[in-house]
């Protein structure tokens, strides 16, 4: 009989972020279809004239989801019924913006947004461009991870570590973010068009992950 060896190897990596990403929402309402999605459409021209003006290019901003439906209401008729009525068409629009990271920038970017009057859901992340790096030496801290605790189990009951026999990964995808919460809110509300903000450094970013390893042993 085959004698096995499976150990589960725990990776680690961690990269300074060197990448903003601007998550804008965008949600318009309108009883009329063509209005809808015509006042959607202002709104979002308004958006990549404020990324123009901070001096990104207007083609930084780029559309991550966007949606269209009939909105409905529950009324109670005469007889206590509750039935479905059209309320509005809503279009929910939500953008994305990327660039290197530049707090001033950053501040920039965001009073003028603030000032189109665009009315957007702001939320801000600090990531890193070069995510295939850290996937890579994620995976490769895991394997040595694993093959240490092997040899050392081998090592510690007089047993020979041999080959490879199973690698099972579930492949989800990393969350590579920093842990920096960035309030936008203050920075959108400043009247000030010089408005200014602390020169942060975002925390690293730190990841982990797993693996399991499976050997023969003699």
């Amino acid at each position: 009989m085959e004698k096995l060896i499976t150990v589960k190897g725990l990776g680690h990596a961690s990269a300074k972020p060197d990448l903003v990403v601007l998550s804008l929402g965008l949600e318009t309402t309108s009883l009329d279809y063509d209005q809808c999605m015509k006042l959607s459409g202002e709104r979002d021209e308004l958006i990549k004239a404020a990324v123009v003006e901070s001096g990104l290019p207007k083609d930084s901003v780029k559309t991550s989801n966007f949606r269209i439906s009939s909105e409905y209401r529950s009324v109670k008729d005469k007889n206590g019924n509750y039935n479905s009525v059209f309320d509005c068409w809503k279009c929910c629009h939500d953008l994305k913006v990327e660039f290197p990271l530049d707090i001033k920038l950053l501040t920039k970017v965001l009073h003028n947004i603030a000032k189109s009057k665009a009315d957007s859901k702001v939320e801000v992340d600090f990531t890193i461009s070069d995510s295939g790096a850290v996937e890579t030496a994620l995976l490769d801290s895991a394997a040595k991870n694993a093959r240490k605790k092997a040899e050392t189990l081998c090592a510690a009951l007089g047993a020979k570590l041999g080959d490879l026999v199973k690698i099972d990964y579930n492949w989800s995808e990393i969350d590579i973010f920093s842990r920096t919460a960035y309030d936008s809110e203050l920075i959108c509300s400043s009247p000030a068009p010089g408005c200014s903000a602390p020169e942060i450094d975002p925390e690293d970013i730190k990841v982990n992950d797993s693996a399991t390893f499976v050997w023969q042993i003699g």
